[in-house]
């Protein structure tokens, strides 16, 4: 071992090099209006065979002074389009390794230290297996002096036809880096670089954040930052605060994977028995190891949110965890209606969701086809229902669904309604739809 990584004889080839290389998502909840943040990542040669790196600003909002996500899912390797359950969308051949922001190590302040945009994240077992034990994984080369770079990115591609997901390509460029900004002694951390010549004009955009540098050795030595079209591509330089990250990070051993949530319905008021398959654990030199999680598998989970507890213990008595929710509910229905009759250009259409049981609380959002609807998104439920007011700018048929996000004793439904919207509306949609605006503004203002 060399400075906690393995040492390596010779530099990787092509196919060693794209098996590393990764998609990573970070999102705080499954919620289809909570966005989740797509970038690429890398595994490295690690003690703990667990360490991937990327940039801070792919686990969450850290760069504006926000928290790190509660989710993060890396698939090496990954193939085809992105969205937040990665297991479910594109091909993953060597499977998806999950993480919580335990896992996660950054500079603390590097929302003050923009220098210091990396992280390493120890991502948990897949199957019992970690992601070092499945894929080759990149050395990594510490305030490298390398002037030539081949840099490594997901960026977003062509758009996909299904809500919440993104196409997102294996794709690289290589050139000679330049300091930005060399007279600017700025915060902390080694200043950034600027890849110019091959990299201007690559389209190393959205995504490709936290993908690697790598130097002619073919070593990880800074990551992807941003990228600037007519300048080229932002990275990263990994110096020494890095390399006491990454040790740290490399520390962290014992790793008790992630579990999605669980939603279950029910009609018993008392609750319901759920079922579940206990997250793998494993630590590096002792494999898999047994998992204890409480409430156990099959019991009886009362109506609302349960958290369950799941954690191990290695040989040398080191403890690790983690958790996921068990939310039973009763069932809900959703029935979505309009008024009136939907014209292009005419004003005031209402679209009405109506949850089943009224006693319902939460909220709504309103969808066209896989777009949501701009001004429907989020609106609360009273007495049963939740509308919002719109317009429609084309003609023909419109699949419009209302997704009702459930709340502590119901749990989410979708419903759904055929649009059939005119080209030319008569007089009296128009009127009409002034009509209910008015109403509206005067029901707002208690009039």
């Amino acid at each position: 071992m060399v400075g906690g990584q393995a040492e390596i004889t010779s530099p990787p080839d092509a196919a060693a090099i794209k098996a590393s290389v990764g998609e990573m998502v970070a999102y705080d909840s499954l919620d289809p209006q909570d966005q989740f943040i797509p970038c690429t990542a890398t595994a490295l040669l690690s003690a703990n065979q667990a360490t991937v790196v990327s940039a801070a600003h792919c686990v969450g909002n850290v760069l504006g002074g926000g928290h790190v996500y509660a989710h993060l899912k890396f698939a090496p390797g990954h193939t085809g389009p992105t969205c937040q359950k990665l297991e479910q969308c594109g091909t993953n051949p060597f499977g998806v390794f999950q993480a919580d922001p335990s896992d996660v190590t950054i500079e603390p302040d590097v929302a003050n230290s923009q220098r210091l945009d990396w992280s390493f994240i120890r991502f948990g077992p897949e199957s019992g297996r970690t992601v070092g034990q499945v894929v080759p994984g990149l050395a990594i080369d510490f305030n490298a002096t390398d002037s030539a770079w081949t840099a490594i990115g997901y960026p977003s591609g062509d758009p996909v036809n299904v809500p919440g997901e993104y196409q997102l390509s294996y794709k690289t460029c290589s050139a000679t880096s330049v300091t930005q900004n060399p007279s600017d002694p700025g915060p902390p951390g080694p200043r950034q670089l600027l890849m110019q010549q091959g990299c201007v004009g690559s389209g190393m955009t959205q995504g490709a954040s936290g993908g690697p540098w790598l130097t002619a050795t073919e070593a990880v030595g800074a990551v992807n930052k941003g990228y600037l079209a007519s300048l080229g591509l932002l990275g990263t330089h990994l110096g020494n605060e890095a390399q006491a990250a990454f040790m740290a990070s490399n520390q962290k051993t014992l790793v008790v994977a992630g579990h999605d949530p669980i939603t279950v319905a029910t009609t018993n008021t008392a609750g319901a028995k759920v079922a579940y398959t206990a997250p793998a654990a494993a630590e590096a030199g002792e494999g898999q190891l047994p998992v204890v999680c409480t409430p156990v598998s099959g019991s009886l989970f009362p109506i609302g949110s349960t958290s369950v507890t799941c954690s191990a213990v290695d040989s040398i008595g080191l403890q690790a965890t983690s958790t996921f929710a068990v939310h039973v509910g009763l069932p809900t229905t959703v029935s979505v209606g309009s008024a009136p009759n939907a014209g292009v250009g005419v004003p005031g259409v209402v679209l009405t969701a109506t949850i089943s049981p009224s006693a319902a609380t939460g909220s709504v959002y309103f969808f066209d086809g896989p777009n949501p609807i701009v001004g429907c998104s989020g609106g609360s439920v009273h007495s049963g229902s939740a509308n919002c007011v719109t317009s429609f700018s084309t003609a023909g048929t419109h699949m419009i669904s209302a997704y009702y996000s459930g709340d502590l004793r119901d749990v989410p439904s979708i419903g759904n309604l055929t649009l059939d919207v005119t080209a030319s509306p008569r007089f009296y949609q128009i009127v009409l739809g002034y009509l209910i605006i008015f109403a509206r503004y005067l029901h707002l203002f208690g009039l």
